[in-house]
């Protein structure tokens, strides 16, 4: 974690990554796993990848390295607090990703790695 972003990415988010469709259009979800980060209640306008626009419901906050496989993807879902005993996002209430966004925060320098935001 950098040194901008150690003091305030202390929530522990959990994430359930979409694993596979079946062909009735079924999404299973592979294991939950957590991140610390940062969240906020939405009610900005946003654009996804589409250029899409939805009102997000909430936001977060994380690091991560580029190309870390541990970043959540649009279709993943994402809840606060370590939720990791239940493994099926729909009972414990998380929300869906509709927008993963990063920035680079190499001007701060040079081993600092990227920011993340999430919303649903």
């Amino acid at each position: 974690m950098s040194s901008l972003a150690n003091w305030s990415y202390t929530q522990t988010l959990t994430i359930w990554p979409a694993a596979t469709e079946n062909r009735y259009g079924d999404v299973s979800y592979g294991l939950p796993y957590t991140l610390q980060g940062d969240w906020g209640f939405g009610g900005d306008t946003l654009t996804n990848d589409d250029g899409e626009e939805f009102v997000a419901k909430s936001v977060y906050y994380i690091e991560l390295s580029d190309g870390n496989s541990l970043l959540p993807n649009r279709g993943d879902f994402i809840l606060r607090g370590d939720n990791t005993g239940e493994t099926n996002p729909h009972e414990a209430g998380a929300e869906q990703i509709k927008m993963v966004k990063g920035w680079n925060m190499t001007m701060f320098g040079p081993n600092e790695i990227p920011d993340w935001k999430i919303a649903t």
